[in-house]
């Protein structure tokens, strides 16, 4: 099964299809797993539960950085299709282009944006996600106040 999604993401990469969100949430949440086991480990075994909500907002928020490093590049592209008629049919012929004309650089210009909205919201989400996900918490309390709390911090909004 990995084999196969790796294929149909590279397949999607030299085709031109959206392999954005796939390289974003490969990197969100195998790298937050990492850092919570890093940062627990750091922090040793007592202070890992003491302080467990600050090493799972730790956590998420260090695997965000690089996600949004990952998913940068495919954004950047994707608003120039969007927004300039003409400019190329996907990632496979914009991407060149794109670099052609802004330079690798310009792939990241909108990085401390996406960070700004991205950071918050997903340490917020994944914080609920994984504290209100143990079986001790009753199903419908589960989703109730996980949606309470999206609607604090809703998830960022691409489209309009």
């Amino acid at each position: 099964m990995v084999g196969l999604t790796i294929v149909v993401g590279l397949t999607m990469v030299v085709l031109g299809g959206e392999p954005n969100y796939s390289a974003q949430g490969a990197c969100k949440f195998g790298f937050y797993e990492y850092f919570k086991k890093y940062y627990s480990d750091l922090a040793g075994p007592e202070n890992a539960v003491k302080y467990k909500t600050l090493i799972y907002l730790a956590g998420s928020a260090s695997a965000e950085v690089i996600a949004d490093i990952a998913l940068c590049p495919f954004e950047v592209v994707k608003v120039h299709v969007q927004t300039q008629p003409g400019f190329a049919r996907g990632l496979s012929d914009g991407l060149p282009k794109f670099v052609k004309s802004e330079g690798a650089l310009g792939l990241y210009k909108g990085l401390v944006p996406l960070w700004g909205r991205q950071i918050p919201c997903m340490a917020g989400n994944d914080y609920v996600d994984a504290d209100f996900s143990s079986p001790s918490v009753a199903f419908l309390s589960f989703f109730c106040l996980k949606d309470q709390w999206r609607a604090v911090i809703p998830p960022p909004a691409d489209q309009l």
